[in-house]
């Protein structure tokens, strides 16, 4: 028997350097609607002249960039939060 892993996301990073990205994108998220996709670029003007039209499709968010400290301490308070439930889960279980 076969296993198969479920692709829950897909993530394209920079997709404006890709060319005819719009078509692909509306073609993968007809295709698997369940899919979640994320793609970011940093080309607004690129974005906007897609050929695709990906506006039931595609929400957009204007994001300002992370600095390298922003970024750290984002991925430490990741941390601190999954240590704390597993802390609080461990704690749960030898209490019950």
């Amino acid at each position: 028997m076969v296993k198969r892993k479920l692709v829950k996301g897909l993530m394209v990073d920079e997709i404006h350097k890709y060319p005819d990205w719009a078509v692909d994108i509306k073609a993968i998220y007809d295709s698997f609607p369940k899919l979640n996709v994320l793609f970011s670029g940093s080309s607004l003007l690129q974005i906007s002249k897609q050929k695709a039209d990906l506006s039931r499709r595609a929400i957009i968010f204007n994001l300002h960039g992370l600095s390298f400290r922003l970024s750290l301490l984002i991925i430490h308070l990741h941390f601190l939060s999954l240590l704390l439930f597993i802390v609080v889960q461990l704690t749960l279980s030898k209490s019950a």
